[in-house]
């Protein structure tokens, strides 16, 4: 049972840095969770749709001494090009979790890409974020320094053995 809310997001590291590493590690993500590509486009601040994408659409963005991750522009809609906010995200096959995001850093560290994922009183990407700690053997960490502890109850209530906690990456 989890019983602590907690304040941030879950990081699980890929160390991906090239465009065929991350599309590399984003095809072994969808094949060990069953979760899926997409690019989510804000439409508002309340409003948002979701486009089916491949590990082969990845590309790097670099703006202003930023690298991100994007998508070939010929994957994009003609009417949604000009949105005000885009991110490659995973979702699960029915859509009926929220979505993991895939990011170039997480903020903290340089870990090449990483999976970003919420945890604020919300337990159901701790699954997907499992599996992919254990198939690829990552450590994952918390985005702003707070508590793990609902997380590691999960995986220990659930099977998961093994030491997949890093700390200390600030």
């Amino acid at each position: 049972m989890i019983y602590n809310p907690t304040c941030s997001e879950l990081v699980v590291p890929l160390d991906a840095e090239t465009e065929e590493e991350i599309r590399e590690a984003l095809r072994a993500v969808e094949q060990i969770t069953g979760w899926k590509l997409h690019l989510k486009i804000e439409l508002s601040c309340n409003e948002a749709t979701f486009i089916k994408i491949r590990p082969e659409d990845i590309v790097l963005e670099k703006e202003k001494g930023y690298r991100g991750i994007g998508v070939k522009e010929e994957v994009i809609p003609e009417e949604y090009l000009n949105s005000w906010y885009m991110r490659v995200v995973l979702l699960d096959p029915e859509m009926k979790r929220g979505p993991i995001a895939v990011d170039y850093t997480d903020g903290y560290c340089e870990r090449k890409t990483v999976l970003r994922a919420i945890q604020h009183c919300y337990t159901p990407h701790f699954e997907p974020l499992a599996k992919v700690c254990k198939h690829l053997g990552k450590k994952f960490h918390v985005h702003d320094g707070g508590s793990p502890h609902d997380f590691l109850e999960w995986l220990e209530e659930n099977g998961y053995e093994g030491d997949f906690y890093e700390e200390d990456v600030f």
